[in-house]
């Protein structure tokens, strides 16, 4: 801990930097579980085999703009050989103590109904906050519960895992080499293996999911453009059968409007009773399409309603060219028609 505590002293020098935090694992870069359980309670509904564990610096949830749900941060006070102390997400809040604030409760490290991976165990840590919800591996899957040890008071978690450094930067600020060079000046048998934006590792997370979402809007793409050549088709053909009538209703006074609205109404029609029947099929296929999405409902309003005005666009766009080059079309000639 006391080369992490100087490099994030020489790192929050740097001109630029707004704050910096260390984490044993990153948001979306991977996973550091052990088993974790509310001190006291051996039933299996408060012992978690897999619970998140995160060792973090008192900086990390500022950098990380983690929002603090409730009780304080982790701060200087939290060093070796004072009250061993936690923080949780809110997840885990709600799963332990959904009636009652988790404040003063305590949790046991690497302890599972009652059995101890250490030895000697772990001391039982008081929590002190609750934070919002964090995501574990990927952006879509539900938060994990998290439990946050403070860097100071480490069990030997970091001693297993590579440190990560997160820095919050100003605005357009580089400080990619400066990082390096701070990094490698300390410590020769230190280096900076990899260091990329938040957005890159957003980015890659979802990288399937993009890939996916590209591919069924290209077909959506080509399968729009054939219903609409299909639209205009069919009530092109529909309109050229009417031409008779439409040779009728003109000689018997119809306005070219009316005869107009009357094929786009029809058009209408059918392209409602398509879109109802389309959102029904979508809505039955939300299961498959909820592994495709990422920050969209299934069942988002606004989807539905922009995919039906789209179709039903197109459907009068095709109905109103053939109904206004009938339009065109002498009435005597319209009469001749067979």
């Amino acid at each position: 801990w006391i080369y992490e505590q100087d490099l994030l002293m020489k790192i929050g020098a740097l001109p630029g930097v707004v704050s910096a935090g260390i984490v044993n694992v990153a948001p979306l870069s991977g996973q550091g579980n052990f088993p974790t359980q509310a001190a006291g309670l051996n039933d299996p509904a408060h012992s978690i085999g897999g619970t998140e564990i995160r060792v973090v610096s008192a900086g990390y949830f500022d950098t990380m703009k983690i929002p603090l749900i409730a009780g304080r941060k982790f701060t200087n006070v939290d060093a070796p050989g004072a009250n061993p102390v936690v923080v949780i997400n809110e997840t885990l809040a709600k799963k332990w103590w959904p009636e009652k604030s988790a404040i003063g409760e305590h949790v046991q490290f690497a302890s599972y109904r009652g059995k101890s991976m250490m030895n000697p165990p772990d001391t039982p840590r008081e929590i002190v906050g609750v934070t919002g919800d964090v995501k574990g591996r990927a952006l879509s899957r539900p938060a994990p519960p998290m439990l946050y040890i403070p860097a100071p008071q480490d069990p030997g978690v970091m001693n297993a895992a590579t440190v990560e450094l997160m820095v919050r930067t100003a605005p357009k600020a580089s400080l990619t080499d400066a990082i390096r060079q701070t990094a490698g000046a300390m410590s020769p048998d230190q280096r900076a293996v990899a260091i990329r934006p938040m957005n890159e590792v957003v980015s890659a997370t979802i990288r399937g999911q993009s890939f996916n979402a590209l591919l069924i809007g290209l077909f959506a793409t080509v399968a729009l453009a054939l219903a609409s050549v299909g639209i205009y088709g069919v009530l092109n053909f529909h309109v050229q059968q009417r031409t008779r009538e439409i040779g009728i209703r003109v000689a018997l006074g119809a306005e070219p409007g009316q005869l107009v609205r009357m094929v786009l109404g029809q058009g209408l029609v059918l392209a409602v009773a398509g879109v109802v029947i389309g959102a029904a099929a979508a809505i039955g296929l939300t299961r498959f399409l909820a592994s495709m999405l990422y920050n969209v409902a299934i069942t988002s309003v606004s989807s539905y309603v922009a995919g039906g005005v789209l179709v039903i666009g197109v459907t009068l766009l095709a109905s109103y060219i053939p109904a206004r080059r009938a339009m065109k079309v002498d009435p005597i000639i319209a009469l001749r028609h067979e």
